[in-house]
């Protein structure tokens, strides 16, 4: 695990007080709660039918199927048996109330039960079991979070548990990965795979620092460039030429600056969501259309009316009207020029949209 051991040592008695609070408390019946995860076929093919594993953080689910179904494009529908002491009702302390929460507590244990199409159904089972010469099975198993193979330690526990206030009997235990007392077989397990940061935030690689800073870059290079549009559009317009102009880059650089601004803003927010990063490759496409607006009607004074200002013979014409013609042209180039580079701008984020929500998937 990679978490930053700082930020675990201020976050541990929070996460303690929380696990303690789940812990004390099961459901007063059997009851479904229900998960929506963003997992992809490889993923999927993990669950199978009486794999024993665990979520290792803190797992979010809901009573409510439809609120579930949101959240990516696999259910799960996990049978919470009583009692259960690893999951506890938070709706009425949740920030979002509407949603019906159920929060089970860090390393819960579910076994798969069964598989149909984009459903996967689990059954929770208590980390906790009472201490027998017949509670506990040989286990092997290998993930991120075991003992090495060879370990021939004895690990001991300190979670802030207490029993039940029915309870009379004393609990000690040494591995919470032993099984129910009437079970008698081995478990192997082998688990490839751990749920991904996605599936528990869906919008976690939209709102990475790298991210952001892309998307920030990408942004106030096109303010540049739009800002150096409108300026020489304002100066072509102060040349005096006869000919009637078209403003194009007055009102194309309006469309930039929206764009613009509104990258920058929603790149520069910590809390950026993919539904705020579509708003922005929504902007970005408009942005290419306007450029293309613009290196078209530039690019066609280019190639033929600024021929004639930049071949023109002075002798020919007026002195004045012959060096207006010259400098329209060369505005005119270098106007066509930034509206290119401000294109290769709009092209980079949407290769950066796509590339992320590919990754995504």
């Amino acid at each position: 695990m990679q978490d930053d051991p700082r930020t675990m040592k201020n976050l541990m008695p929070f996460i303690r007080r929380a696990t303690r609070q789940i812990n004390q408390h099961s459901p007063s019946s059997q009851r479904i709660v229900y998960r929506g995860m963003t997992l992809t076929n490889e993923q999927c093919a993990f669950f199978t039918v009486n794999k024993i594993f665990r979520f290792p953080g803190f797992t979010s689910t809901s009573e409510d199927q439809n609120v579930a179904q949101q959240f990516g494009n696999v259910l799960l529908e996990i049978e919470v048996p009583h009692p259960c002491y690893q999951v506890r009702n938070i709706s009425h302390i949740s920030y979002y109330q509407s949603e019906r929460e159920w929060l089970f507590s860090p390393y819960s244990q579910f076994q798969v039960m069964n598989r149909n199409n984009n459903t996967i159904y689990l059954r929770s089972l208590d980390n906790l079991w009472s201490s027998s010469p017949t509670s506990t099975v040989p286990v092997s198993y290998s993930d991120p979070w075991s003992s090495p193979p060879d370990s021939s330690d004895s690990v001991s526990y300190s979670i802030p548990w207490s029993p039940p206030s029915n309870s009379t009997n004393s609990i000690s235990y040494s591995n919470p990965l032993t099984l129910p007392p009437n079970s008698t077989d081995s478990v192997s397990y082998s688990i490839p795979w751990s749920p991904s940061p996605t599936s528990i935030d869906p919008d976690i690689n939209w709102r990475s620092e790298l991210m952001g800073k892309c998307i920030v870059v990408i942004g106030i290079i096109e303010l540049v460039f739009t800002i150096l549009i409108f300026i020489l559009e304002l100066a072509s317009l102060n040349v005096a030429i006869g000919i009637r102009p078209t403003g194009v880059g007055i009102w194309c650089a309006v469309v930039f600056a929206i764009v613009t601004i509104i990258t920058i803003g929603l790149g520069n927010s910590d809390s950026r969501t993919k539904s705020q990063c579509r708003v922005i490759l929504v902007g970005q496409l408009i942005l290419l259309v306007f450029t293309f607006i613009l290196i078209g009607i530039a690019g066609d004074y280019v190639a033929k009316d600024g021929y004639i200002g930049l071949n023109v013979d002075s002798s020919m014409m007026n002195q004045l009207l012959a060096d207006s013609l010259k400098r329209k042209y060369q505005i005119t180039q270098a106007q066509l020029a930034f509206g290119i580079l401000l294109m290769f701008c709009g092209w980079a984020y949407v290769a950066l949209y796509t590339v992320i929500a590919n990754k995504d998937r």
